[in-house]
């Protein structure tokens, strides 16, 4: 095999099977239970669940350049920042959030019984 190249296996690109079956299995499930509109009933009634889920479909970190590689000017909107504040609440629950003596796996330690005769 020579170094860099690519001689085998799954060409460059190609999706992996299981990850398409899954998410056709989940359309058909979500147009099942009523699609867009029932989705924007459910969001409705759960909106913080709604916009964690949705902010973890944004993309964290992307590369972009403009033709020819050129750089890119890059606008903030403070005032956005601000009103998505508004939808962001402490969740004590959630393990992103856990402080390291409340994660869900430490170390627990029991005491040892002493025998009393």
């Amino acid at each position: 095999m020579a170094r860099g190249y690519k001689t085998g296996g799954r060409q460059k690109g190609t999706p992996n099977r299981m990850t398409s079956t899954a998410k056709d299995a989940f359309q058909l499930a979500f147009d099942e239970l009523g699609g867009v509109p029932a989705m924007v009933e459910w969001a409705k009634g759960n909106q913080e669940v709604f916009y964690r889920l949705y902010a973890r479909l944004i993309p964290m970190q992307q590369e972009i350049s403009g033709p020819e590689g050129e750089p890119v000017e890059v606008r903030q909107y403070p005032a956005i920042d601000e009103w998505l504040k508004q939808f962001i609440t402490e969740d004590k629950t959630s393990p992103d959030q856990a402080q390291p003596d409340e994660r869900k796996y430490q170390r627990h330690t029991v005491p040892r019984r002493t025998e009393t005769a």
